[in-house]
């Protein structure tokens, strides 16, 4: 198994104070049997999506990526999954719960 890995760039969030924001580690595990194209994880009060967390990688079945999140106040997220096939999800999460995503 491959082992990818990102860094995610601080989040803006505006009016945050140093002491509320949180720091998490989060995996995005790829258990799906398909090729994953792109991966995108918002706060869900954010009305656009942030970077394509893959850059230019696809993550293939059985691989996952290790993403740190910066700054978090809202734990919970968006995350819209997009396959090789044009397939795509969205979803809702708690990365404050949850350290693992797992794409089925």
């Amino acid at each position: 198994m491959t082992r990818m890995a990102a860094l995610v760039l601080a989040f803006s969030l505006g009016g945050l104070h140093a002491a509320e924001a949180q720091t998490y580690g989060v995996r995005f595990q790829n258990n799906s049997g398909q090729v994953v194209y792109r991966i995108y994880s918002s706060p869900t009060h954010n009305n656009s999506w942030e970077q394509d967390l893959l850059g230019s990688r696809v993550l293939q079945p059985g691989q996952y990526l290790d993403v740190i999140f910066h700054n978090v106040a809202n734990c919970y997220y968006d995350v819209l999954v997009e396959f090789a096939s044009g397939q795509q999800f969205t979803d809702t999460w708690d990365i404050c719960t949850y350290s693992q995503y797992n794409i089925n």
